[in-house]
């Protein structure tokens, strides 16, 4: 895996990282089982051509053959256009990528999930997923209390994974 936040720039330093990360898996022995993107994964005005060209065209796929599971950064509630406040929120945009494109690399299948990953058949690494914005006019009371139980619901469960991340 690797993990990355705060990338969607779309400046040079953006660029930058993904050559980087682009180079460091053409360079690996063995292909990743996926990124982690962290949140604010688009800053600034967002509009509909950003996934092609800051995400699908950016992170090559030939080098970057995996899926990036995705959370929001505040950021990401952000409406498309930041100086305005009303409309479609950036995070919209991301969740209704994932659901329209399932063969993308995108996954951010709700605000909130769990992945487990194995090795020959054999647990080895559990994902958690939460979003951990809690400014005023981002998860609803409700989404609160949603969140609160699925995350107690996955503990519970349990796992025999010896690794969990959360994120």
């Amino acid at each position: 895996f690797l993990a990355f936040g705060d990338f969607g720039s779309k400046n040079t330093k953006q660029y930058r990282v993904a050559a980087t990360m682009n180079r460091y898996a053409s360079e690996m022995k063995q292909s990743l089982d996926g990124v982690l993107a962290l949140g604010d994964n688009f800053y600034g005005k967002y509009t509909p051509e950003r996934f092609k060209l800051h995400f699908e065209d950016l992170y090559e796929k030939d080098k970057l053959n995996c899926p990036f599971y995705a959370c929001l950064g505040n950021h990401d509630y952000e409406y498309y256009n930041p100086s305005e406040h009303s409309g479609p929120r950036k995070m919209d945009a991301q969740l209704a990528y994932s659901q329209e494109n399932p063969d993308s690399r995108w996954k951010m299948p709700k605000k909130w999930f769990s992945k487990e990953f194995s090795l020959d058949g054999k647990p080895m690494l559990r994902l958690i997923s939460l979003d951990s914005n809690m400014r005023e006019g981002d998860l609803t009371p409700q989404e609160k209390l949603e969140q609160k139980r699925f995350m107690e619901g996955v503990i519970e469960k349990g796992t025999s994974a010896p690794w969990t991340i959360l994120m």
